[in-house]
């Protein structure tokens, strides 16, 4: 009935031709329609319009063409921008959505009103459509009293991850658009559970995530150079309270950049991990702890390398050095 809240999907896409095709397909095989579908087609080489489906629905569907091309967190807030309905969602070209997904959100929001949902998503190999994972946020592991921004700092809330009311988007003046390249939807999302007043999960996969071969972030250093730089900016915009969670995801990262070989990255991370919470090394293993807290990070990350490779896995777990 008209009672039901209004959702729009925003999609953003970029020279992505018949992935976009399928995942309009996804949008139009819902049990019940979203009130709007927008597409941004990012003034790539293959335009947007020449892979529609053959279907009418294609009809309702807006295209919004920019002139030149402008990354992505700049397309969403265009999208953004655009949307007319109370609730936005944001879906990438090459990604689709489960056929129930609008209808269990519309649901959820008659159900239990909230300013965000944050649902699973489940990820498959684009060329085949083989399942690699059936819950890519881990959403059953966050407990009962366990604070959303929390978990959302220490993990990835993708942007398929969200459904949130178009105002609260607004409010929070959208994406960082030219601040940040690659952790753009984690930063936004972490500052959107952060500001609402209700977030409601919901644990099963609404979103399909593929995956194509070799398309893991090409430039994995890349990716956590700005990972660290999107902890940075959310130290400095969230309130007091936040400082370990956010130690505790820097600290991640500079042991992957260090697994990398990006040594002088991994030292900087490690030593604003520190300045940001003292106490962070809470869930690592005991040995690993002990040297950290002895001999500081950079060291037991090289001594526990070290051990990985001098020490049996058996006599490893037996220890309890998971590293």
């Amino acid at each position: 009935g008209s009672s039901m809240c209004s959702i729009s999907i925003l999609i953003t896409y970029y020279n992505e031709r018949q992935w976009l095709t399928q995942c309009l397909e996804s949008v139009f095989a819902q049990t019940v329609q979203p009130q709007e579908v927008l597409v941004y087609d990012d003034a790539g080489p293959s335009r947007a319009a020449d892979f529609l489906p053959a279907n009418p629905l294609s009809k309702k569907v807006r295209i919004i063409r920019g002139e030149k091309n402008m990354g992505l967190s700049a397309a969403r807030n265009v999208l953004m921008a655009e949307a007319a309905s109370e609730y936005i969602r944001y879906l990438d070209a090459d990604d689709l959505l489960e056929p129930y997904c609008i209808e269990r959100l519309q649901q959820a929001m008659q159900e239990h009103p909230a300013d965000v949902y944050v649902n699973e998503i489940r990820s498959v190999k684009m060329e085949t459509g083989q399942p690699l994972c059936d819950a890519v946020l881990e959403l059953h592991k966050l407990k009962q009293d366990e604070s959303i921004v929390s978990f959302a700092i220490r993990g990835c809330l993708l942007p398929g991850a969200t459904t949130f009311k178009r105002s609260l988007g607004r409010q929070l003046k959208g994406f960082k658009a030219g601040e940040l390249l690659q952790a753009e939807d984690y930063e936004f999302n972490v500052r959107l559970v952060q500001a609402a007043s209700s977030v409601r999960i919901i644990r099963e996969a609404l979103m399909i995530q593929r995956h194509r071969d070799g398309s893991m972030s090409k430039n994995a250093e890349q990716c956590f150079l700005e990972g660290i730089k999107a902890v940075n900016l959310l130290a400095q915009q969230l309130p007091a309270g936040y400082e370990q969670d956010l130690a505790v995801r820097m600290s991640e990262h500079g042991k992957i950049l260090y697994k990398i070989g990006n040594r002088t990255a991994a030292q900087q991370a490690f030593a604003q991990a520190k300045k940001l919470s003292p106490a962070v090394h809470t869930e690592e293993s005991w040995l690993y702890r002990t040297l950290t807290n002895t001999l500081g990070q950079l060291t037991a990350e090289k001594l526990s390398k070290t051990y990985r490779q001098l020490l049996p896995q058996s006599l490893r777990r037996r220890l309890h050095i998971s590293h």
